[in-house]
Formats: structure tokens, C-alpha cells, sequence
């Protein structure tokens, strides 16, 4: 069988952020965007602290906080989305939902150089 890459992981951690993302949509829409995306953002920085100091430890235990953390980044995404465009003039909310990727996109690749 043999080692798992890394690349592999990530992808894995992808899934289940998808769900969070609709259940945080869904609970935003209910209790309030403003309050839930802070909530959220609030549990991933306090996720984000031990992840960020999980060096030493065993390999799922890495995996366990980077699932929890991927769950909560993923989470506030469509609430933020949705917000934007609500707040957007009509004949903007195209450009106000496609500015979220672009920003993300280009500050990623800012990153990587």
C-alpha cells in the first residue's frame, strides 16, 4: 500500500468542508450572517492556533485538527458569498460574486512566489 501523500490528504480534507459550507449557509440564514460568520471565523482561529503548533505530534492527530479547521474555513465561505451579493447594487452582484475568487486567487498565487 505505502504512504499517504500529502497531496492526497489535502484533497481528502476537502470533503467535508463542502457540507459545513451549506449547513453554515443554511444556520447563517437562520440566527443571522453577521453573528454566525463571526462565530465561525471566532472557532477557526482558535482551531488555527494548535494546528499551527501541531509539529510534534503524531500524523492523525495533524490530520484530525486539520479536518476540524478545514470544516470551520470552509464553512463561513457561501455566508460571506451571499452577504456580498445581498449588499451589491443589482447591476453589480456578477462582478461583487466573481470579486470573491479573483481576491482569493491572486493573493494565493502572491503567496506562492
Amino acid at each position: 500500500m505505502g504512504i499517504i501523500s500529502a497531496t492526497a490528504i489535502a484533497a481528502a480534507l476537502n470533503f467535508p468542508g463542502l457540507p459545513s459550507g451549506m449547513i453554515g449557509n443554511e444556520i447563517a440564514t437562520r440566527f443571522g450572517r453577521r453573528r454566525v460568520v463571526t462565530t465561525i471565523m471566532g472557532l477557526s482561529a482558535v482551531i488555527g492556533v494548535p494546528v499551527s503548533l501541531s509539529r510534534s505530534l503524531h500524523n492523525v492527530a495533524v490530520v484530525a485538527l486539520l479536518a476540524l479547521y478545514a470544516v470551520t474555513i470552509i464553512g463561513k465561505s457561501p455566508s460571506v458569498t451571499t452577504s456580498t451579493v445581498l449588499a451589491a447594487p443589482t447591476e453589480r452582484k456578477g462582478a461583487a460574486m466573481a470579486m470573491g475568487p479573483v481576491a482569493l486567487f491572486t493573493l494565493a498565487k502572491g503567496r506562492l512566489r
